[in-house]
């Protein structure tokens, strides 16, 4: 799961969803949106963040919880969690600047320079505005599309 991912310096955020195999079978767990974020180089930063709601044992069911991606607190996108996937208590942050791969075409950003500083990291128990908030992000975003 990316909260955050920016190609090429160009603006814009991929808030993404990569669970299981890119194949027919996994096509509804690769989940993306994008959105224009024109204030990346402001002084004060960017806020960016990712609250979920998960469910122990899902039981049946396709999902076992529900994710908002943030930016600036605004919401920005929604998926479900999908079922047959660890809990996310379990996972581990990684915080890189991915470089390679052919998402980017070989593309540089024009000062030919990749920079990333993180002021603050975060985990909080319940969302900022708390779980009325999310309940109103989860039916306001839209969903990523696959």
């Amino acid at each position: 799961m990316d909260i955050t991912e920016v190609w090429n310096g160009d603006r814009i955020n991929h808030s993404c969803l990569h669970w299981g195999q890119f194949n027919g079978e996994d096509w509804n767990k690769h989940r993306v949106i994008e959105t224009p974020v024109p204030q990346f180089d402001r002084p004060d930063g960017v806020t960016f963040g990712v609250a979920f709601e998960e469910e122990a044992d899902p039981g049946n069911r396709a999902e076992r919880g529900r994710l908002v991606w943030y930016v600036d607190g605004k919401a920005v996108m929604k998926a479900k969690i999908p079922s047959g996937t660890r809990r996310l208590e379990e996972w581990q942050f990684i915080l890189n600047i991915a470089m390679g791969g052919n998402v980017c075409g070989g593309n540089v950003p024009a000062d030919g320079a990749y920079q990333m500083a993180v002021h603050e990291l975060q985990m909080l128990e319940e969302p900022v505005g708390g779980w009325q908030a999310f309940e109103r992000d989860w039916s306001t975003a839209p969903e990523g599309h696959p």
